[in-house]
């Protein structure tokens, strides 16, 4: 394999890159629809890989039938409705959504199933225009926001139906409303009404 080659694969399949099976594999726990995290790649071009089941068998490109995994989110910009959009599940796409470094804190929308909202670390900092309240009104989101799901075992975001998106779209109407506009206090302010309690 030429260096041209194994760059070309690195480029494609960074670290951490969820990857998802689409034929089984010569391993009992990796069948079709298995999911991972690419660990990383060898000077022969091989993927190494940390599977959700426990494996480490590595894949070849060209010769093991593979994807890189996506996913369905709820994406939430100020000012609009929520929708509904597919996303790369990578930490580089959920940072591209939300403008930077991600912070991750549950919705408590659902006792059964984790769903979480995923937001820019340093909204506050940035002083990003509020967008919706969260927890029953006990705080708020600033700047543009996600619902993603998350495997209870794993903790790994994973995808979901329409039915689960469809929930958490009515979830969010109902449970977070907007911030409006004409009560936008900048972070400044926030302080100082902080301080003065």
């Amino acid at each position: 394999m030429s260096d041209k080659e194994l760059q070309k694969i690195k480029d494609l399949y960074p670290e951490e890159t969820r990857i998802k099976l689409l034929k089984d594999m010569d391993d009992e726990y990796l069948k079709a629809g298995a999911t991972g995290r690419v660990d990383y790649i060898d000077d022969m071009g091989t993927i190494h890989m940390k599977w959700d089941c426990g494996s480490s068998l590595g894949l070849i490109v060209g010769k093991d039938d593979f994807e890189i995994e996506k996913i369905k989110v709820i994406l939430v910009e100020v000012g609009e409705d929520p929708k509904v959009i597919e996303i790369i599940n990578s930490l580089e796409a959920k940072q591209e959504k939300v403008g930077g470094n991600i912070e991750v804190v549950p919705t408590f929308f659902s006792n059964e199933v984790s769903y979480d909202f995923v937001m820019n670390e340093e909204w506050r900092i940035f002083n990003y225009t509020f967008n919706r309240y969260i927890w029953d009104k006990q705080d708020k989101i600033g700047g543009t926001f996600m619902v993603v799901k998350a495997d209870e075992q794993t903790g790994e975001f994973v995808d979901m139906t329409n039915e689960e998106t469809e929930f958490l779209i009515d979830q969010i109407k109902e449970k977070c409303p907007p911030y409006s506009i004409e009560n936008q206090l900048d972070n400044d302010e926030i302080e100082q009404e902080e301080i003065g309690k």
